[in-house]
């Protein structure tokens, strides 16, 4: 189960994002894509995994891009303000590594809950 405090962290750090215009889904993304702007895909459950596949070929040779699937329960596309998203895209190098590491350590609390049992 993820933490309330983590949660309220990725909620805020995907708002000021938004805010502060780092955040882009859709044809935008894939247009910072493809001029090396983006620092961060967070790929949201309903992305299918030939598509995540296809994106993380196609940029893997850009070193300052990391890619993170987002196995929790909080609906980060409307959270982000969009219906049907499944990628979102973090322009800003210091929310990227935020977001990462927000979400890196949700996974690490869910693997130690299954430990546990």
């Amino acid at each position: 189960m993820e933490n309330e405090q983590e949660v309220n962290r990725l909620k805020a750090y995907i708002g000021f994002a938004e805010k502060k215009r780092a955040l882009y889904v859709g044809r935008k993304l894939e247009e910072r894509l493809t001029r090396g702007r983006i620092r961060l895909v967070v790929f949201t459950p309903t992305c299918l995994e030939k598509n995540e596949e296809k994106r993380k070929n196609h940029f893997k040779d850009n070193e300052d891009l990391f890619f993170i699937r987002y196995q929790g329960n909080l609906p980060l596309n409307l959270i982000a303000g969009y219906e049907k998203v499944s990628a979102i895209g973090i322009s800003d190098p210091h929310l990227a590594k935020a977001i990462l590491e927000t979400i890196k350590e949700e996974e690490n609390e869910e693997d130690k809950h299954v430990e546990e049992k």
